[in-house]
């Protein structure tokens, strides 16, 4: 959505066309950026900020279903769990997150099949909270050797089960973690490294903190 329009259009004859000092006479000018393209990105950048954007009674609902914060109709007393915090952050970012590309996905009850097995839009969404919910746990230890030795890129690698351990998911996943991973041994079109929140070796991934804590709100 954010990505920068290139197209082509039919190309302008300019006659006595003057650049500078320069008359270089009879020109065909052909523009690389369409004339309809700023039209198109007051469009979109209204729709991203109505997309992305969840209104206060559904934040407020997640804090509730989370057990973050609990309310109570008949008085003003507010109860904060911040023990469950971060649960309420990843529900609320991924929520956030698969509303702006639901119009092309619909439901997360919608079924795709990867590798020859079917599964539900929104199992691959829970392999993708458990990343969100391990990079929030382990921000304030990444942030912790950045104030001590100014390390903040640090690279953990851990292999395939590791991993499933690490993240709380059952190796019957491990292909959603293939699927959300870039393979740098693989034949993947490279541009499609800023769009997965792993990087792996084969079956070694390598954890890197500030590409974790950056790119994932990216996707």
């Amino acid at each position: 959505m954010n990505s920068v329009m290139m197209g082509l259009e039919k190309p302008r004859k300019i006659e006595k066309y003057v650049h500078g000092d320069r008359d270089f006479g009879t020109v065909y000018f052909m523009s690389s950026r369409p004339t309809y393209w700023p039209v198109l990105e007051i469009h979109r950048d209204l729709n991203f900020i109505y997309y992305s954007e969840l209104e206060s009674s559904i934040q407020t609902s997640l804090a509730e279903e989370t057990g973050y914060m609990n309310s109570f109709i008949n008085g003003d007393m507010i109860k904060v769990d911040i023990e469950n915090g971060i649960e309420w952050l990843v529900e609320k970012d991924v929520l956030r997150e698969y509303k702006l590309i639901s119009p092309m996905y619909g439901s997360t009850n919608n079924s795709f099949v990867y590798k020859n097995i079917e599964y539900k839009i929104i199992d691959l969404l829970n392999v993708y909270k458990a990343l969100k919910r391990y990079n929030y746990k382990n921000n304030d230890l990444w942030m912790d050797n950045f104030k001590c030795n100014g390390d903040i890129g640090s690279i953990k690698a851990v292999g395939e089960r590791g991993l499933i351990r690490m993240l709380g998911l059952k190796y019957t996943e491990i292909e959603l973690v293939r699927l959300l991973s870039f393979d740098i041994k693989g034949d993947e079109n490279s541009t499609l490294l800023n769009y997965k929140p792993l990087i792996r070796s084969g079956s070694v991934y390598y954890l890197m903190s500030t590409w974790n804590m950056f790119l994932l709100d990216e996707q």
